[in-house]
């Protein structure tokens, strides 16, 4: 069957914007390049569409053309997101706790607000910090909820037996995480939790470790950083929405970097000040 006058110029249309979303797929590979390495993104799937789109075309078939060029268009969106290099969160803002012996650097725009433990009220040695104060009214609760766009860090200062009852005083980062990862997978559906392996790492020189997580409303990573040798430790909490984590992540671990401790420096905690403007002993 031959395309009518008036079929042609959609046909022409349509092949024009085929060329021009293959051309596009060429440019994928290279639009992380600037900031990291190459994205590494499978573009067989969208090629494929691509060329049913082109034989549709050729059969006439306008309809079925169509219906694979927005699936083309969709699995392309999909690729270009992927190969989009997230902007870094800038860490302006700084927040003395622990009887002012702990500072911590946290994102520009986010809110920030101490937690007074109720066992030791003249310490406050606990803080969470959000993309807004919303945020921390959502997460109140066994089971977080977190909605596109919200980002949220808990940060929890003490001994080790201060995150989990039972731990002994000189546990390593890694032990502790472990008790921490059981107490998070009891709060909830445990079938519905999946945890990463964790990781023994270094964050300044400070034996530390880290683990990521993804439950059915949130992402999150979690990093254990020894302040003082088998006394003193921070837990760092940092969750997002589903799939949302990767940018929060390299937040998170900033925020952990910045960790500036001076047990012999007293000082009223809550204070906010610019980032480093408190130097580490």
């Amino acid at each position: 069957m031959t395309p009518t006058k008036n079929a042609i110029l959609p046909f022409k249309v349509l092949k024009i914007i085929v060329t021009l979303m293959g051309c596009l797929l060429l440019a994928v590979p290279l639009a992380a390049q600037d900031e990291a390495p190459p994205c590494t993104a499978d573009l067989a799937p969208v090629r494929e569409l691509l060329d049913q789109v082109d034989a549709a075309i050729g059969d006439s078939a306008s309809e079925d053309a169509l219906a694979l060029m927005q699936s083309a268009s969709e699995e392309l969106q999909i690729l270009i997101d992927a190969c989009t290099p997230i902007p870094p969160i800038e860490l302006t803002q700084t927040l003395v706790i622990h009887n002012g012996q702990l500072t911590v650097n946290f994102p520009e725009d986010w809110v920030s607000e101490v937690v007074v433990d109720s066992t030791d009220p003249e310490d406050p040695s606990n803080a969470q910090f959000a993309t807004t104060s919303a945020v921390f009214d959502q997460v109140d609760g066994p089971t977080p909820t977190m909605n596109p766009g919200d980002q949220l860090v808990f940060l929890i200062t003490g001994m080790p037996d201060s995150f989990v009852d039972g731990l002994d005083n000189a546990p390593s980062a890694p032990t502790i995480l472990k008790a921490i990862q059981q107490t998070i997978s009891e709060s909830g559906d445990e079938e519905k939790f999946e945890f990463d392996e964790i990781q023994q790492i270094s964050i300044n020189d400070r034996r530390a470790a880290s683990l990521e997580l993804s439950y059915e409303s949130f992402d999150g990573k979690l990093f254990v950083v020894e302040l003082e040798r088998e006394k003193t430790y921070v837990v760092l909490m940092a969750l997002s929405a589903p799939g949302e984590l990767e940018a929060l992540a390299g937040a998170a671990q900033e925020m952990a970097e910045s960790l500036q401790y001076n047990p012999a420096a007293p000082a009223e905690s809550g204070s906010s000040a610019e980032p480093d403007a408190t130097e580490e002993s």
